[in-house]
């Protein structure tokens, strides 16, 4: 990573993105020259490991239809084949979790279906330390409406939902120059589609380049970036945002970090042609040790301010993080990912210090929550999707311990998210100037009842608000269910879920819960 320009990710790490995946991962997986193993199911140090999995759920509920006037009890079996693919070694590293879904509903057969779930993150490196291709994919249930029916469970049908499918591939050349100047030449492309057809579909592409200090110890850097992206949405319009900045880095020592930035910035995304301003922030780093970050970002775009600010400290038990950020969201989901921490958020920044490597580390937390009995790709169907530029704003606070035994997670987010492109005339839930508040609350705890069994309880509490029209919708669920260990690769778990939903499309539901799954 050059120096001059440490707001950068460092491309040769793989980005731990529980949204996006990458087909190219997948093939480059596919030609992997190590020898695939099977997985043991207990080390993710292995440099190469495949896991097929089954997984049967029964799901018997006194209100399959999500309704508060035709209320129909029907028994819902899943039966999901999975594939997890883990690589920590070698030209491709990386990890790949696909699951495949069947539904099928005892009395109402025309909701029977087949779904799919996608998560992985990958990087091939083709030309050693300069040629890398990072890419990500993803396929998930997602809600269309902001205001439309919200499930507790994607395996319920309503007409609020879609699948939506994501691949995200950049290719990039990096290296140095006569010793002291670093060079990074990139280009990305984004393509997000949806099941539903009218809305929820975007393509992103563009380049950029980055010139540098290379020297990580230099106490005095600088930077010059060029970018030249393009948005484009099926319902919508497509948008051009271009900018060349340039930034000078100041480190005192190795823990305090200031970065100076300013330079133009030209878009279409508010008017019919390119509209070009001066742009300029400034930035704050602090990294006291490997268990403390913090980070202050302001800068002066085209639509005002925008800032992030993040905190993150973890203790030998705990983990704190505390967010907000005012930003531009310019893919068809956006506004569904701004989800609240999980599980896998928390175990994976609680190895840390233990597996500094995050493939090894991801691959690690997977094989955590099997043994917790959860399913990392089961996820609930939250936000909306949107076919227009939009900004977002973001409060999140999470606390997580990780105990011997118990596990405890308190998460709460708000997001506030409008229209940006004035000249859009597609339709989604932000059209007519509306304003989207969210507000979500989830607290989960995990106790290891002996060395096979564990308790876990789950309660969650999500609203959304028209802040103009009024119009909104709250779903309140809570989960308990046991799980036990019935074999070295079979685990068996009961439950039970009771789920309130108030405002525009209000239900009420209860649930009895059963899961079989059993790793080949």
């Amino acid at each position: 990573m050059a120096r001059a320009k440490p707001e950068y990710r460092n491309p040769r790490v793989v980005a731990i993105d529980r949204y996006r995946l990458t087909v190219l991962g997948l093939l480059s997986l596919a030609m992997f020259d190590a020898q695939a193993q099977p997985d043991s199911g207990g080390d993710a140090s292995r440099p190469f490991i495949i896991s097929p999995s089954v997984t049967v759920n029964e799901t018997l509920t006194d209100n399959a239809n999500l309704t508060a006037t035709d209320r129909r009890a029907d028994l819902v079996t899943q039966v999901s084949p999975s594939l997890q693919v883990r690589s920590a070694a070698g030209w491709a590293q990386g990890f790949l979790n696909y699951s495949l879904v069947g539904l099928n509903y005892a009395r109402s057969t025309s909701a029977d279906a087949i779904q799919q779930s996608l998560e992985s993150a990958v990087q091939t490196q083709l030309l050693d330390h300069h040629l890398f291709i990072d890419g990500n994919a993803s396929i998930s249930r997602q809600n269309i409406s902001a205001f439309g029916t919200q499930t507790p469970d994607a395996a319920l049908h309503t007409d609020n939902q879609t699948q939506v499918a994501s691949l995200s591939v950049t290719p990039y050349l990096q290296g140095i120059l006569a010793g002291n100047v670093a060079y990074r030449l990139g280009g990305d492309y984004s393509i997000t589609h949806s099941s539903s057809g009218a809305i929820g579909n975007s393509t992103n592409s563009g380049g950029s380049a980055h010139l540098g200090t290379a020297q990580t110890t230099a106490r005095i850097g600088w930077g010059l970036d060029v970018s030249d992206e393009k948005t484009d949405f099926s319902e919508g319009r497509a948008t051009t945002t271009k900018s060349a900045v340039g930034s000078l880095i100041f480190s005192p020592d190795g823990e305090l970090q200031l970065t100076l930035r300013g330079g133009r910035e030209g878009t279409d995304v508010e008017s019919l042609n390119l509209k070009y301003d001066t742009t300029y922030g400034a930035s704050v780093r602090w990294k006291p040790s490997d268990r403390t970050t913090l980070l202050l970002e302001d800068d002066k775009r085209y639509f005002g301010d925008a800032y992030t600010f993040s905190f993150q400290h973890r203790t030998a038990h705990t983990v704190w993080m505390i967010g907000d950020s005012r930003q531009v969201t310019n893919n068809a989901s956006a506004a569904s990912q701004g989800q609240l921490m999980t599980a896998f958020d928390l175990i994976y920044m609680q190895l840390a210090s233990k597996y500094p490597d995050p493939v090894t580390r991801a691959s690690q937390t997977l094989l955590e929550l099997q043994a917790l009995g959860l399913n990392p790709l089961v996820v609930v169907p939250t936000g909306f999707l949107t076919d227009a530029v939009s900004l977002q704003r973001t409060l999140s606070f999470s606390v997580g311990y990780i105990g011997l035994r118990t596990n405890i997670l308190l998460s709460a987010q708000q997001s506030d998210t409008s229209r940006l492109d004035p000249l859009s005339t597609a339709s989604d839930s932000l059209s007519d100037g509306s304003s989207v508040r969210q507000r979500t609350a989830s607290l989960s705890a995990s106790h290891r009842l002996t060395e096979l069994s564990s308790l876990n309880l789950t309660l969650s509490d999500s609203r959304t608000l028209d802040r103009d029209s009024g119009a909104h919708v709250e779903l309140r669920t809570a989960t308990v269910n046991w799980i036990t260990q019935l074999g070295l690769r079979t685990h068996f778990s009961l439950g039970a879920r009771r789920s309130i939903a108030i405002g525009d499309s209000p239900y009420t539901e209860w649930a009895l819960l059963a899961t079989l799954n059993l790793q080949i």
